[in-house]
């Protein structure tokens, strides 16, 4: 892979998680440093009362660009990646969360299996081999989704949920982003459907989630069920073209 070629921007959509995002563009910038490929990461905050996207702003490195947007009235965690993805000029782009759960030691990982295939579509999971998860309810919660989804999409798949996923910037911008990118974390299902569909070549690499040092989870687990099994009746009858 050329040079130039290596040039990724990293989506954080935020709230309230001040105590977490220093600490986490400094670990990606720590991460991504041996690489020489060149890092955007952009922060898209919902206009955190604890003033995450004013914390953001003041942690740009030396070799590592941060660019970071307050939302004054769009909100969402889909929406806040729909927004950086509509804004990102690099060949790549790395959706993760903010919280530590895509812990950025596995960026690395991704990016070597990019390297390999320029082609691929990597992804984070919690149910393969090397995988897991602190939180036993939760982790225990979203493998029975995930094996309801495995049960009726009959996809090669382990982890439909996780959304720590690296790509090429062509090609998410050739899907429709509007139909993918809604609610809550329904939108990594709708995205792996969406690939699925287009044959593009998904590999999984085993991730760990920590439990989370800082801050609440936005998550409400039995809305975010019953939005991912509406998703996954949505999924078989309606996926847009284009």
């Amino acid at each position: 892979m050329r040079k130039s070629e290596r040039t990724v921007t990293v989506i954080l959509p935020t709230y309230n998680e001040a105590g977490n995002i220093s600490r986490l563009i400094r670990a990606i910038g720590e991460a991504m440093s041996p690489s020489g490929w060149r890092v955007t990461i952009h922060v898209v905050d919902d206009d955190s009362p604890d003033g995450t996207g004013l914390i953001a702003k003041k942690a740009s490195k030396p070799n590592l660009a941060v660019k970071v947007t307050i939302r004054k009235k769009e909100r969402g965690l889909a929406s806040a990646l729909l927004y950086g993805i509509r804004r990102a000029t690099t060949r790549y782009i790395l959706l993760m969360d903010s919280d530590f759960n895509h812990h950025p030691k596995y960026i690395p990982e991704m990016f070597k299996r990019i390297e390999e295939d320029p082609n691929l579509v990597v992804s984070g999971s919690r149910y393969m081999s090397g995988g897991g998860m602190d939180e036993k309810e939760r982790f225990l919660g979203s493998q029975f989704l995930n094996d309801a989804m495995k049960l009726v999409l009959g996809m090669p798949i382990t982890d439909y949920l996780s959304g720590f996923i690296l790509i090429k910037s062509k090609r998410l911008r050739d899907m429709p982003l509007s139909w993918i990118f809604r609610g809550f974390g329904e939108w990594a299902l709708r995205l792996h459907v969406v690939l699925q569909k287009k044959k593009c070549l998904v590999i999984e690499i085993p991730v760990y989630y920590p439990a989370r040092t800082y801050g609440k989870t936005k998550m409400d687990p039995l809305r975010y069920a019953f939005a991912l099994l509406k998703t996954l009746i949505e999924v078989n009858f309606l996926v847009p073209k284009d």
